[in-house]
């Protein structure tokens, strides 16, 4: 199985002064829809055909993953985001700036609803992997929420079950403790037994790498309350790719990388939840 876990594009939330993000009609920034379009035209030209693409019901992520589904190429049926309010961005409370917050969504809630996504969605896919099948997905989600989703997905995992692609071990890169740019992309290979072997072959790989829970005050804890899936290979291929906003292209329309002035530091916003 093929994991694909995307932050929405730049929304008007990203640009101002608010940190919260609560209702449904926080749109796409002009920047943002040019974002999302290169994103969809990049899966469309590597190409990677996506089997599901599951979303945030929050706009400014099913409206990156309609765009998605629109340039996926294909004689089958026309591709839809699938909607789910369990990939929703942690709730603020009430309140616009952060000095006005209450009532703050804890971890354990957002945990709860993350590890059923991963029980109705996730899982049932893994399971037809292994009779099989070969799912291709994308997890549209918000900054936070993924945060929690990768924390929560690898602690299904045994501690020799991470493998970590020479591509995502780049300088800034933390597959522990990752962050996402809008329309970032980390990548995931999911499978039963070892990481892909034409990559081991080609020292493509730094295999057996220490789990993502390994920093965390508790072992690894499955959705279903089972013992860590052993015999299984996580594969990390990419962490916060952003490929798709650079080179010329770009640069004739929007800056290859989002002003300061104009989105919250990554670090400064994700951190107000605490460590994962």
């Amino acid at each position: 199985m093929r994991l694909f876990l995307i932050r929405h594009a730049e929304c008007e939330h990203n640009v101002g002064k608010a940190f919260l993000a609560r209702g449904n009609s926080d749109n796409l920034t002009g920047v943002g829809k040019d974002q999302a379009l290169r994103l969809a035209r990049y899966f469309r030209d590597r190409p990677v055909r996506f089997t599901r693409v599951l979303s945030s019901d929050l706009d400014r992520a099913t409206d990156t993953a309609r765009m998605i589904c629109q340039y996926q190429l294909g004689s089958g049926p026309a591709l839809e985001p699938f909607q789910t309010a369990k990939l929703r961005e942690q709730c603020y409370g009430c309140g616009r700036l952060s000095s006005e917050v209450t009532q703050i969504e804890s971890m354990a809630s957002m945990r709860a609803r993350v590890n059923g996504f991963l029980r109705d969605h996730i899982l049932p896919e893994m399971a037809y992997h292994v009779t099989g099948g070969n799912a291709v997905i994308a997890v549209v989600g918000h900054g936070v929420i993924l945060q929690v989703l990768w924390a929560c997905l690898t602690e299904i995992f045994g501690s020799q079950s991470f493998h970590l692609a020479r591509n995502a071990a780049a300088p800034g890169a933390d597959y522990m403790h990752p962050l996402w740019s809008n329309t970032g992309i980390m990548e995931v290979d999911i499978r039963p037994g070892g990481p892909p072997q034409e990559m081991l072959l080609r020292n493509m790989i730094h295999p057996n790498v220490e789990p993502p829970w390994l920093m965390r005050a508790k072992p690894p804890f499955p959705p279903d309350g089972s013992a860590p899936l052993i015999g299984w290979s996580v594969t990390i291929m990419t962490v916060d790719s952003t490929v798709h906003l650079e080179g010329d292209a770009l640069a004739q329309t929007i800056p290859s990388v989002v002003p300061q002035s104009r989105q919250q530091p990554m670090d400064q916003f994700y951190r107000l939840t605490g460590s994962v």
